[in-house]
């Protein structure tokens, strides 16, 4: 088999590779004058994980470098030796050269069953658990036996093994669900009667459209913020706007504001007087006791043991509070 160049052999040895259940990368390569002459093409798990040598390098306990952080990575190489390689031949095309089909690891999809109008796929995951997937061409529907989507309503691995398989890079309408979208569809908390909660929220066009509003806006203010007539007539239009976009939105929220919710829901206006008012604060939060009022608290000091001064034998006054009050007045006196 020869193919008019290397990208026509590398996509056929892709296909294969896709249905054999594995992944491929380009490898080495060999230039005559410019011209790839021979390419190899390999396993995605051949070779080993390669290590940087740390010989003979300042480390960093002797201070030289600054601690750096490294993240550790599992390889998934393990040598296998499974590969194709192109040659460049007569100057006509590149023909395969030789090619090596074992893999000394478990394949991803094991086998490829076709029938009329449905694809099985026998797939393998890293717990070496092995499930069936089957699509259908017709409908476009995906089926896994682990029935990961019947049970929380999220693609199984498995799944996503068979898209990449099938080169599918965006996951069909029918599995994305308003569920785990950013958007999901507006519920109503309570039943109200006349309002409609079915359409699905539109939070980023909406912001989409305010960008491009504000965009808009400012852009004008640029132009013309050098000729004062456009930039009056311009503030006049948005005055105009202003106070018209003021009357619509106050007609709309007479009829859907919050207590006309409560209105609808109760069955009943609301009062026009309102007597039931709700409790005063309390002022003890966090002490965890009843405040005590100043006469309470005046209460319970007199009615404790005073302490005898040892300068004047007296119950009125300490022997520090003595000492204070002496300093101070020889203070004001030499002041």
């Amino acid at each position: 088999m020869v193919f008019q160049s290397l990208e026509d052999g590398f996509n056929f040895y892709k296909q294969y590779a896709a249905l054999a259940g594995f992944d491929i990368r380009k490898s080495t390569n060999l230039k005559v004058s410019g011209v790839v002459v021979w390419r190899y093409v390999v396993c995605n798990r051949e070779g080993h994980k390669h290590f940087a040598s740390t010989c003979n390098k300042p480390t960093h306990d002797d201070g030289d470098l600054p601690k750096a952080k490294q993240r550790r990575r599992i390889s998934n190489r393990v040598d296998c030796k499974a590969r194709v390689a192109f040659r460049l031949t007569g100057g006509v095309g590149y023909s395969i050269s030789s090619f090596i089909e074992s893999h000394n690891h478990p394949m991803i999809v094991l086998q490829v069953d076709k029938k009329e109008h449905t694809l099985t796929f026998v797939v393998q995951d890293s717990r070496d658990m092995v499930v069936n997937v089957e699509h259908s061409t017709l409908e476009g529907s995906f089926f896994c036996t682990c029935k990961y989507w019947q049970r929380i309503g999220l693609l199984c691995r498995h799944i996503f093994l068979v898209f990449k398989g099938l080169r599918i890079k965006l996951i069909p309408e029918r599995y994305i669900t308003n569920r785990w979208c950013k958007t999901p569809l507006l519920k109503p908390l309570i039943d109200v009667s006349g309002l409609d909660f079915t359409s699905e929220s539109s939070v980023d066009e909406n912001k989409l459209m305010l960008n491009r509003l504000r965009s808009n806006i400012h852009s004008c203010v640029a132009l013309i913020e050098n000729n004062p007539e456009l930039l009056c007539a311009f503030s006049k239009v948005i005055t105009e706007q202003k106070e018209l976009i003021q009357s619509v939105v106050s007609s709309q929220d007479a009829g859907t504001g919050e207590p006309n919710l409560f209105e609808n829901y109760c069955g009943v206006p609301a009062p026009s007087v309102i007597k039931v008012l709700p409790p005063q604060p309390a002022h003890n939060k966090g002490s965890g006791k009843r405040i005590k009022s100043a006469k309470e608290l005046q209460i319970e000091q007199s009615k404790k043991n005073k302490r005898l001064c040892r300068t004047c034998k007296e119950l009125a006054y300490e022997y520090f509070d003595i000492i204070l009050l002496f300093s101070y007045k020889h203070l004001i006196f030499f002041c």
